[in-house]
């Protein structure tokens, strides 16, 4: 069968048609290829040249300080939501270390020997 002429000429065209397909896959590669090179560029050229591009920016320092004082006053904020949520057992804690600081001060008077 190798030898038939038809059979030759058949696989011919079929290998040429699978180099058409190749080809066409091998040069919408390269067209790809320069798209993300184009891109990985404009992508490039943005973080160094771009002022306003969030690593250049010259507020990022004062952004930054302006989000830790944000954290800061939110764990403020969270702690007396939960102040106010249980206001009985706040006012227990105000009492509890209130009197164990009247406690520690009148244990130091007496040791000073000062009559309260």
């Amino acid at each position: 069968m190798p030898s038939n002429p038809d059979y030759r000429l058949y696989l011919q065209s079929e290998f040429a048609h699978l180099r058409e397909i190749l080809e066409a896959i091998h040069e919408e590669a390269k067209k790809t290829n320069g798209r993300i090179t184009k891109l990985e560029e404009k992508v490039t050229d943005l973080e160094l040249n771009d002022k306003e591009h969030i690593i250049n920016c010259p507020q990022n320092r004062r952004l930054e300080r302006i989000e830790e004082r944000l954290e800061i006053e939110h764990q403020d904020n969270e702690f007396w939501r939960v102040a106010r949520k249980n206001p009985k057992l706040f006012l227990a804690g105000i009492i509890t270390l209130s009197g164990l600081v009247l406690l520690g001060v009148f244990a130091t008077l007496s040791k000073l020997g000062v009559g309260v």
